[in-house]
């Protein structure tokens, strides 16, 4: 059995669930539900020699490199190599069976070519956590984009309205929250957000989606899709993130700093005088404005976020090897 990501171990062992109803302790989104009728909007590419092509004459390229179980990712134009970097798949991560997709997420009419990686499969649940790697198809020089979602499904995670020309991020992962008629369970959260230069922003225009893991929902899962959750009448549509439930956490400390850096899988920042590295599997970012969270393992353009005043909430500093911390940003306008 596959090894599970710390960050969900927690979750699952505490999890039992009730056929009962219930409804977050967060605000309520009052708007349109326009989002019932977004289409999955990726499409499956079949590799030639492991590599596909893009418009532009640049050739994404995925090998197994076995003696160090690693994929190693080349992004090639004119014989010069782009972009290079590699995936740990010592965990017994694997390349979903159709790994190159294609899909235009800025709507600029340059398709980007997306990598989605099976990193890990939780006990119990069989939680799939997954690496999706965006290379932008109009601008070849903007590096690759990294994140994570789970549960990873080719009619969800990507969507784009009727009628619409950009196809949307829709972030899935599950959250150990509170709600107001009952106490913590295990919800799946979903939420859009856009694509630009290598680059999320969240789209406010449309709410956070959440459903708790009762046994009704089980069922529906088992008849149909990941899919169908958008549409159910239980899922709740949400202003902001689900509240995490903390209460059982030793009290959190709250440090302004200075984001320095995102690079090779560390998240630098400084407090005061002091410098501290963290590893970005451990860092979650949060927008302050919006109240929402960005996926897991977010690594965006560095230089997007240097010198960018934070506050860093953390349960002990410097955080222990389990622990997750939280950084919040200021303004969605200046990260976008």
């Amino acid at each position: 059995m596959k090894v599970m990501k710390r960050r969900s171990a927690l979750l699952l062992m505490l999890l039992f669930p009730f056929a009962a109803t219930a409804q977050i302790k967060t605000p309520h989104w009052r708007g349109r539900n326009v989002w019932r009728h977004d289409r999955p909007c990726l499409s499956a590419l079949q590799p030639k020699d492991d590599c596909v092509d893009m418009r532009d004459g640049r050739r994404v390229c995925r090998h197994f490199v076995s003696e160090e179980d690693v994929d190693e990712i080349t992004v090639v134009r004119d014989g010069r190599v782009l972009y290079r970097w590699t995936i740990d798949l010592g965990l017994g991560g694997n390349a979903e069976p159709a790994d190159f997709f294609r899909a235009d997420l800025d709507g600029d009419g340059a398709p980007e070519v997306i990598l989605p990686t099976l990193e890990a499969v939780s006990n119990g649940y069989a939680i799939r956590t997954v690496r999706i790697d965006v290379i932008d198809g109009r601008d070849a020089a903007s590096p690759p984009l990294h994140f994570e979602v789970q549960d990873f499904d080719r009619q969800v995670s990507f969507l784009r309205a009727p009628g619409g020309k950009q196809c949307r991020v829709f972030a899935t992962e599950w959250l150990w929250t509170i709600d107001t008629k009952r106490d913590a369970g295990n919800y799946l959260a979903g939420q859009w957000l856009d694509y630009h230069a290598a680059r999320l922003r969240h789209t406010t225009s449309r709410p956070v989606l959440a459903r708790r893991r009762l046994y009704s929902f089980d069922r529906a899962m088992e008849r149909g899709t990941m899919y169908d959750w958008l549409r159910d009448s239980h899922t709740e549509a949400l202003v902001a993130a689900p509240p995490q439930d903390d209460r059982w956490d030793p009290k959190s400390k709250i440090l302004p700093a200075v984001l320095q850096s995102i690079r090779e899988g560390k998240v630098d920042v400084r407090i005061g005088s002091s410098e501290q590295s963290l590893d970005l599997d451990s860092v979650r970012m949060i927008d302050d404005r919006t109240r929402r969270l960005f996926p897991a393992a977010y690594d965006p353009v560095s230089e997007a976020l240097a010198g960018r005043p934070i506050v860093i909430r953390a349960t002990g500093w410097p955080p222990e090897k389990y622990s997750t911390v939280l950084i919040h940003l200021g303004h969605a306008s200046d990260v976008h």
